[in-house]
């Protein structure tokens, strides 16, 4: 038994499960509960609207730049190590959040945040991947999708709760204990000759990758960020910056000794599809989660809570739908469970695109359309997202599972950015009143659905790849097997 090799009768790894999920909902709820503390935070350090929203850019900006960074440290400190050491910077600098004396340093803190995420979710699927069987893997990453998706909404509801009893400050101090626990939890059940071992580093350090790959996607996703707040100009400047370092990067990539993102891994047909097709659908989600609360806030005159309630029902559909799907793709195959999902995720933007633009009254029947079309896209998020992780992880072998695993959230991100600045282009274009109800959402769900049917198109006109996850590590056999 070589040293990726990992018993089907192993114990361990349902306690491995639960700790790696303990991240991955730290990590999301981490990601929002800032969000409703904002205007708060913003009046106790004099900030303006422009300026404390760095607080949430910095930490989802740095975290999908050194997601590819954290999964190649991930393999040579060993994913042991490597969680850990997320778990304790995360903490830490969660610590250091709530105590922060001014907004300079609260800013720099969520960067550290975001180093810590990165650690945490470069490791989390290649840990799932090493530890369970093929029969099984679908179920577990489907349930990560269901436990980010629980976090993203728990985020919310307990960032709601802590103001309205405590200080802003404890959005950041309830990560401390949570921390201290699955440090002390991953410390006792993670083996890391089972989840994954260092491996001694025997070539050098590929740091200019590691800058090129930072600064193509810091500027990449600021200049997103810069368009969609109006400065056009910064976003020239920073989009162009971003694509001189995306060409250097992949130049220095082919020459790297050990890239910090191999080249050859975009060769793969089932990295290369699930990467695109997964941008596009966070950047549907993302654009819907940008667009309906100001939907359900000036078209049908509900509350922020009540719009926030409604909005549930995507979370609530696919919290189910996540780990069902994942069993099917483990049962059957990956792909029509996929293609399934891309079909109600569509179904679902063609839903919200028949929603009647301006004041609507009653607003009982608009209420129960957002909600069934919600639901139609949580069932097709959920059924997406098991099959797309576990089509790219079992697309090469065991020993490249932690960088493509950090690929796979790096998209996440980049599709949130895109979905986030279509929708807010689109709106802000032409909408000139604040608070005045939207004429053009129409628009936002087309352009989505369009989009959608694409991704749709690339994965039913492509071939699957082969599983790889017990061939040759060599990436030339990849390549060959590939072609």
């Amino acid at each position: 038994m070589n040293r990726w090799t990992i018993p089907k009768t192993w114990r361990g790894k349902w306690q491995v499960l639960a700790v790696v999920e303990l991240g991955i909902l730290l990590c999301s709820i981490d990601g929002t509960i800032v969000v409703l503390a904002l205007p708060t935070i913003a009046k106790a350090f004099g900030q303006s609207i422009a300026a404390i929203q760095w607080v949430s850019v910095a930490y989802t900006i740095t975290c999908a730049a050194t997601l590819s960074l954290a999964g190649k440290w991930a393999d040579t400190l060993g994913r042991k190590t490597a969680y850990l050491t997320g778990f304790a910077i995360l903490t830490t600098a969660s610590l250091a959040a709530g105590l922060a004396s001014n907004f300079e340093w609260l800013v720099a803190t969520r960067v550290f945040t975001a180093f810590g995420t990165a650690f945490l979710l470069s490791s989390s699927n290649a840990i799932l991947s090493s530890v369970f069987p093929k029969e099984q893997r679908g179920l577990v990453l489907g349930l990560g999708v269901t436990v980010f998706s629980i976090g993203v909404a728990a985020g919310l509801s307990i960032g709601g709760a802590i103001l309205h009893f405590a200080s802003w400050r404890w959005i950041f101090f309830v990560n401390f204990p949570i921390g201290i626990f699955a440090l002390a939890a991953g410390a006792l059940v993670f083996d890391p000759n089972a989840i994954g071992p260092a491996r001694p580093r025997t070539k050098p350090v590929d740091w200019s990758g590691s800058v090129l790959v930072i600064v193509t996607l810091f500027g990449f996703l600021l200049g997103l960020q810069r368009l969609a707040a109006g400065e056009a100009g910064q976003f020239v400047v920073l989009e162009v910056t971003a694509t001189v370092a995306a060409y250097f990067f992949i130049r220095t990539e082919r020459r790297a000794a050990d890239p910090i993102l191999p080249p050859w891994l975009f060769g793969v047909s089932e990295i290369f599809r699930g990467s695109i097709t997964r941008v596009i659908m966070r950047m549907a989600t993302a654009g819907v989660s940008f667009t309906l609360p100001f939907y359900l806030q000036f078209n049908l005159g509900l509350s922020a809570a009540h719009a926030g309630l409604i909005m549930l029902a995507y979370v609530a559909v696919l919290a189910v739908a996540g780990p069902v799907s994942g069993h099917l793709a483990d049962r059957f195959s990956p792909r029509p469970v996929l293609l399934a999902g891309l079909i109600f995720l569509g179904l679902g933007l063609g839903l919200l695109f028949l929603l009647p633009g301006g004041r609507v009254s009653p607003v009982a029947g608009a209420i129960a359309w957002v909600v069934i079309a919600q639901g139609i896209m949580g069932l097709g998020t959920g059924m997406f997202g098991s099959p797309n992780a576990k089509s790219a992880m079992e697309s090469v072998s065991r020993e490249h599972h932690t960088v493509v695993s950090g690929l796979l959230w790096t998209t996440t991100f980049i599709g949130q950015a895109l979905g986030t600045t279509a929708a807010a282009l689109l709106l802000g274009g032409s909408s000139s009143v604040a608070g005045a109800p939207l004429q053009n959402q129409q628009q936002v769900f087309a352009l989505l659905a369009a989009f959608v049917a694409g991704a749709f198109g690339l994965c039913l006109w492509s071939k699957p790849a082969p599983d790889l996850t017990k061939s040759s590590t060599d990436p030339g056999r990849v390549r060959k097997v590939q072609k």
